[in-house]
């Protein structure tokens, strides 16, 4: 909402802001930009006070950035389907899907809201449009 990005801002902000978007509909107040806290950049008082001290619904405040960081996780689930499933046809595909949804690393992260299953959806999509690209552009469709 402000623009200013100076709590926890070393991971990149676009994981955040996804995994924000419900709390600009929920009416939830956040803390003052002129405290202390705030301007110190303190990122564990700042959160107690939005948590705890403006009268939010933890749960549901929590509920909704786990919702966004699991819709990043089924995105993520559907592309190494698609992709194993085209390398290996559609019980590759199967069987990856199956071993991606009982990772125990993405057991694990799947259910914080950080930016860790982001950058495994990025990073991923990165490299599968890279193999599609190296597998479908010829010298002959470069001089097309």
């Amino acid at each position: 909402i402000t623009g200013d990005f100076r709590l926890n801002a070393e991971s990149g902000t676009l994981a955040q802001q996804w995994q924000a978007m419900p709390l600009l509909f929920g009416g939830y107040r956040f803390p003052s930009l002129e405290q202390e806290a705030w301007r110190k950049a303190d990122v564990f008082a700042v959160g107690y006070h939005f948590f705890y001290d403006q009268g939010n619904d933890l749960g549901a405040m929590l509920l909704a950035g786990r919702t966004m960081t699991a819709v990043l996780g089924v995105g993520l689930g559907l592309l190494v389907y698609a992709w194993s499933r085209r390398l290996f046809g559609p019980t590759g595909g199967v069987l990856s899907a199956a071993l991606y949804a009982f990772c125990p690393t993405l057991l694990a992260h799947g259910r914080l809201i950080t930016a860790d299953v982001a950058a495994a959806l990025f990073f991923t999509a990165s490299a599968w449009s890279l193999w599609v690209a190296l597998h479908t552009v010829s010298p002959g469709s470069v001089l097309a």
